[in-house]
């Protein structure tokens, strides 16, 4: 194809040899199938079928590699922006992508170098099909750069999609190459009053101006009516507020830790917490000893006791879990780290009423389901279930700004004194500002009802495809999720190159939750590419 867009490679051709070939791919990110056919590198081949790899992925240097290699005579170059991060354990993954050009980019254009048949020049930073719908990347130099700074400079704790973001408005993103994405992802229902929003902006400038922080010191003139627009909305007595979302679970637990002691009588620290299989609280060390999935919990032991795990969705369990030595019971109404898990009809309500039974508290994590995510403005709500005590992030902040609290009635909040719990940044004056315009919006937008009729219309669309690859399409409101036969992350690539952003929530399920400002047209707009995305990766080999 190079000088001739038309022209179509053999993938009988051999080129080079082989075995410095192989060697030399060993410091490559990603090789895809088909590539070793295309340049003839039959001991390439066996290699990766001996080593039991899909691809051959090596970390050699502590840097960006770049490899050049032959193809039917002309140069094809190779970026692995992620070879420093593959450790030896972790070749049996799938792979990830590979980055191609077939020269350094001129005027803006790029061009794929090798295929199996004809294709048509691509713009740089856009995204093409190689061999057979292999999904490759044409990135730009600029976006390759900073996905090295981040990986040479950053902690390799996540796996993001490779879209490096520059900017964004409502439910649109655009990359650094200026291609827009639906934002399906919503910064895990960080932003769903939209990216952006006037005017949590304006309120963010306006309080950027006066005074930000003077921690709890002293008073500031913004968290009182932010608490009392909080607390009213959501129907408790008061709040405390914090920054992050896992901040407000332990607050919460800490809460429900004291009540055990102070109101049930449970001797000195023997207090437990019910918590469910497959339950996501946050990172910190309650979190994860809270936590039932092994990745979250490798490596950082010895875990906080005073934790038992339960079936989620399973009433039986549940009632043999709770003794007397039992404080409370935490649950997300919705699982959405879990994989969008949905419990049974009326299994909240029975909750509810196994809690007042047994006398223990019902602690009900909202930090991604609340402020209308699930087409209520609190998941519970879909049951009428008040928990003792809320816990509420992310959305809070209006996509600008970390704000979380625990909210709870007068005779739970009275068990803190000064000086038992608290946090430097919560209810700055900023956050109080941005929150309290954030929380304007979302009621005034009625973002829960929005929310409600977007996601009837994207459940139904979702369920009527018939494909081999979709086992079930699960959730509530905005909150949606897709159980694959395939890896998600396929699909999720699929979709990238289509333009709409959503990311796996479990290895076979993938999490659709875009803000809910979406409106009918970017609806469609997703429908159309998750329908064309599917039928592609149905029909690779």
């Amino acid at each position: 194809m190079l000088g001739d867009p038309g022209r179509q490679h053999s993938t009988e051709r051999e080129s080079g040899d082989p075995h410095a070939l192989a060697e030399l791919a060993r410091d490559c990110d990603v090789i895809v199938d088909g590539f070793a056919k295309l340049v003839g590198v039959q001991t390439f081949q066996r290699r990766r079928k001996t080593v039991g790899m899909t691809v051959v992925r090596e970390a050699r240097r502590k840097h960006v590699i770049s490899a050049i290699v032959e193809v039917a005579g002309e140069a094809l170059e190779l970026h692995g922006t992620r070879a420093h991060a593959v450790k030896e354990q972790d070749r049996t993954l799938p792979p990830r992508r590979m980055h191609v050009r077939d020269r350094p980019p001129r005027g803006g254009d790029a061009r794929m170098v090798a295929s199996d048949k004809p294709l048509e020049t691509a713009e740089e930073g856009s995204q093409v099909k190689f061999l057979k719908s292999d999904g490759v990347y044409l990135l730009s130099d600029r976006a390759r750069d900073l996905i090295a700074d981040e990986e040479r400079y950053g902690a390799a704790n996540y796996a993001p999609l490779d879209v490096v973001v520059e900017r964004a408005e409502g439910v649109w993103l655009w990359d650094v190459s200026g291609k827009r994405y639906l934002d399906c992802i919503s910064a895990y229902s960080a932003v769903n009053v939209g990216h952006c929003h006037p005017r949590v902006y304006a309120a963010l400038v306006e309080q950027g101006q006066r005074v930000t922080l003077t921690s709890r010191a002293l008073r500031n003139d913004r968290m009182p009516g932010f608490l009392e627009k909080l607390t009213r909305i959501c129907g408790y007595d008061k709040a405390v507020p914090m920054n992050t979302g896992v901040e407000a679970v332990e607050t919460a637990i800490k809460l429900a830790r004291r009540w055990g002691y102070a109101a049930k009588g449970i001797a000195e620290n023997r207090a437990e917490i019910v918590v469910f299989q497959n339950n996501f609280h946050g990172r910190t060390m309650s979190a994860v000893s809270a936590s039932t999935t092994p990745e979250y919990r490798a490596g950082f032991g010895p875990f906080l006791p005073g934790f038992v795990a339960v079936p989620f969705g399973d009433m039986d369990a549940l009632k043999d879990a709770i003794t007397a030595e039992t404080c409370a019971v935490l649950i997300e109404p919705i699982q959405g780290e879990g994989g969008v898990n949905v419990p049974p009809e009326g299994y909240l309500r029975r909750v509810r009423e196994l809690c007042d039974e047994r006398n223990v508290l019902l602690l009900a994590d909202e930090v991604q389901t609340g402020f209308g995510r699930t087409g209520d403005m609190f998941a519970c709500g879909h049951e009428g279930v008040r928990p003792d005590v809320l816990i509420v992030g992310k959305a809070l902040g209006g996509g600008y700004y970390p704000v979380s609290a625990a909210l709870a009635d007068d005779e739970l909040m009275g068990l803190f004194g000064p000086g038992d719990h608290g946090s430097t940044f919560g209810g700055n004056p900023l956050a109080s500002a941005v929150a309290d315009a954030a929380l304007d919006v979302i009621v005034s937008e009625d973002l829960a009802a929005r929310s409600q009729r977007a996601g009837a219309a994207i459940l139904r669309a979702l369920r009527a495809i018939e494909s081999p690859l979709i086992a079930e399409v699960r959730g509530r409101g905005l909150l949606i999720g897709i159980a694959l036969t395939i890896p998600a992350h396929d699909l999720s690539e699929a979709l990238l190159e289509r333009g709409v952003a959503a990311k796996d929530t479990r290895p076979d399920v993938l999490r659709i939750a875009p803000p809910l400002v979406i409106d009918d047209a970017a609806v469609a707009y997703f429908l159309e590419r998750f329908a064309d995305a599917v039928a592609a990766v149905g029909r690779r080999p």
